[in-house]
């Protein structure tokens, strides 16, 4: 045991906030030792603990047979927030790369300290992320409902022989994320981490834990902290495979072991919402992945729905959502005024756009049937094994594209993404001999216009941005040729103009499967028609085409 006074300074300092969790902060400390942790000496980092406040506070002395350059500090400011705590620990680091473990019952992997290491040095601006896991064949939140005891978890653990091999953890565990079982998880950087490292310049550039988060567990602070950092220059988000964190079931555990955890993320939203005047999303942005290229670990525990909800469930919530997304229930959003919605329709009987009072508050210009049509497509892609991504070009306010996400929610499909292509500026000038009298830009259609925020800000209204969802922002000639999609089982097409319908078809038309499905919105449209008309002749398609309504066509790639 170490009182921080040593000679020379760490390569790593690991903050561990704690409050009232004596029985936990052991197993976290014990994973965190030299010797369980591997490919590093006891002199190599630090722990530094940081007590909330508890009524018997961790003492030195308990801990002194680990080999851990250990220090125990005393927030002294009584808060059911870890924030203030996690702050002075911040403070106190003396390593040059910091990890912060928000919460002292997380247990750690044996090789994550040194996979941070490693990950640390592929940039000189890194954000390391890794990932987090719940002991437990379940989800906490629901497990407490089911009257589990912190004396079943230790029955777990002694079921593994912990803590002798701790990559047996991950047998015993199961993911926050409800996904199907598949290394995909690995790579996928969620909103948070709740072991996060970076080096000391990045964590004096973005400021530390904002003080405002204040709710019991610090609500969606790491959440926030870890949306700035990657909000700062030239950085480089690296996410670690192979490797975690896993919560242990403990009193008071503000999220995942709470009785009302839907509750708590409402308060931890509403906060959010106070801090940031908008809510929180997910970081969104190109990353690295990093391991050591042992095989990653099984994971035994079920995760959160790891089987589809029966179908009456998911019937009753796709169609619960397609009435949402139509505003079938004419609801008007508060900032739509009277006058606001009288010019929008007059705009759009002008430009002969089928807009109804309803729809023009709605999250999708396309009918019921059409709506049906696109779940029976996805369905239908998704029972025959048509391989290949979800794709729209025109989305407007997201609706369609949406309920390709609820699809593949609803089915647990997590290896399939939902590719989302538009300008989000509106529609292209007319071009001149094939557009001609079908002007939509944005100039003339102003409420055609749809941007990406406003975009992203629905599909998480209904929870569903989340790492299925992609977006190709930008014109249909500069994305579209060199996007990043390989095969594709539903194509989508919502462009009207003759020049945007055709550059969809010969950019993407062979990255369809076969058996693969595609659809045209606006197949009424003279200019689209034509686009649709030509590029079959030339490219000898025969698949019968299917009228869904008067507007909406759709074939199946033979």
């Amino acid at each position: 045991m170490s009182s921080g006074a040593g000679a020379g300074r760490p390569r790593l300092s690991v903050v561990v906030a704690c409050y009232n969790m004596r029985r936990e902060i052991a197993r976290t400390l014990r994973s965190l030792s030299a010797g369980y942790q591997r490919e590093l000496e006891r002199a190599d980092y630090e722990v530094v603990l940081v007590d909330n406040g508890s009524p018997e506070p961790p003492r030195p002395e308990e801990f002194r047979d680990l080999p851990l350059e250990l220090r125990i500090l005393h927030h002294r400011e009584r808060s059911p927030s870890p924030v203030g705590a996690l702050n002075e620990g911040l403070a106190a680091s003396r390593g040059g790369l910091i990890g912060v473990i928000i919460d002292g019952a997380r247990m750690a992997s044996p090789g994550l300290l040194a996979a941070a290491l490693h990950a640390s040095r592929l940039h000189p601006r890194a954000i390391v992320f890794t990932q987090s896991l719940t002991l437990g064949h379940g989800q906490q939140w629901e497990l407490v409902h089911q009257d589990y005891l912190p004396a079943d978890e230790d029955r777990l653990l002694e079921s593994i022989g912990w803590p002798g091999d701790g990559y047996r953890l991950f047998e015993i565990s199961s993911w926050l994320t409800p996904d199907t079982s598949s290394d995909l998880r690995w790579v996928l950087p969620l909103a948070e981490s709740n072991a996060l490292f970076m080096p000391r310049a990045l964590w004096n550039e973005v400021g530390g834990y904002e003080p405002g988060f204040q709710t019991p567990g610090g609500g969606f602070a790491s959440v926030d902290l870890f949306t700035r950092a990657c909000a700062l220059p030239d950085t480089q988000l690296i996410v670690v495979t192979g490797e975690a964190t896993f919560h242990q079931m403990h009193e008071g555990s503000a999220a995942t072991a709470s009785r009302d955890v839907f509750g708590q993320m409402k308060r931890f939203s509403r906060e959010y919402y106070r801090i940031r005047k908008h809510p929180a999303r997910s970081v969104d942005r190109p990353y690295w992945t990093f391991g050591f290229g042992r095989p990653l670990p099984p994971t035994r525990g079920r995760p959160l729905l790891a089987s589809p909800p029966p179908d009456g469930l998911r019937r009753r919530y796709l169609d619960l959502l397609k009435q949402t997304l139509l505003n079938e229930g004419g609801l008007e959003p508060d900032a739509v005024s009277a006058e606001a919605m009288r010019r929008r329709l007059q705009d759009a009987r002008d430009l002969g756009v089928p807009l109804s009072d309803r729809s023009i508050r709605a999250y999708t210009m396309i009918n019921r049937r059409r709506l049906d049509d696109l779940e029976r497509c996805a369905n239908a892609a998704l029972d025959d094994a048509v391989p290949g991504d979800f794709m729209e070009c025109g989305v407007w306010r997201g609706g369609a594209c949406i309920l390709l996400a609820a699809v593949l929610s609803a089915r647990n499909v997590a290896d399939r993404a939902v590719w989302a292509a538009d300008s989000f500026a509106g529609l292209p000038e007319p071009a001149p001999g094939t557009d001609d009298g079908l002007d939509l830009s944005a100039q003339a259609a102003p409420d055609l216009v749809a941007g990406l925020d406003e975009v992203r800000e629905n599909f998480a209204r209904f929870g569903l941005l989340d790492h299925r969802v992609r977006f190709l922002p930008g014109w249909f000639q500069d994305t579209l040729p060199s996007a990043p999609v390989e095969r594709l089982a539903l194509l989508r097409i919502d462009a009207d103009l003759y020049s945007s319908v055709m550059e969809v078809l010969r950019s993407l038309y062979a990255r369809v499967s076969r058996g693969g499905f595609v659809i045209i919105d606006d197949y009424e449209v003279p200019q689209c028609r034509r686009a649709v008309t030509e590029f079959r002749a030339a490219h000898g398609i025969t698949a019968p085409i299917s009228s869904i309504d008067s507007t909406g066509v759709s074939w199946r790639r033979e």
